[in-house]
């Protein structure tokens, strides 16, 4: 399990070998909200290239999906078709949920 949350910026909060399923919801419950826009792509593709990464605790012969949770439209549209290729070619599956 990895958390990253974004808006203008992405922060990974915990990646795939730091969370602990023993006090998940303290660790959760530490994390503030960020109210500096909605830049879905750049977050995806922050996902795709340094979560989904083995140095972060990825396995490879795992099924990967990316749940994405969002306020609105994103501000850099116009690049999701690439970034969405991007995860595409990684084999990993996508929700969204708005």
């Amino acid at each position: 399990f990895a958390i990253t949350q974004f808006s203008s910026r992405t922060t990974t909060h915990f990646y795939f070998n730091q969370f602990s399923a023993s006090n998940w919801q303290n660790q959760i419950d530490q994390i503030s909200q960020l109210n500096e826009g909605t830049y879905t792509a750049a977050a995806i593709r922050n996902v795709v290239e340094d979560v989904f990464s083995p140095l972060n605790g990825s396995r490879a012969n795992v099924t990967k999906i990316l749940i994405v949770i969002t306020d609105g439209e994103s501000h850099d549209r116009t690049s999701l078709p690439g970034t969405i290729k991007l995860a595409d070619d990684k084999k990993i599956i996508r929700f969204a949920i708005g």
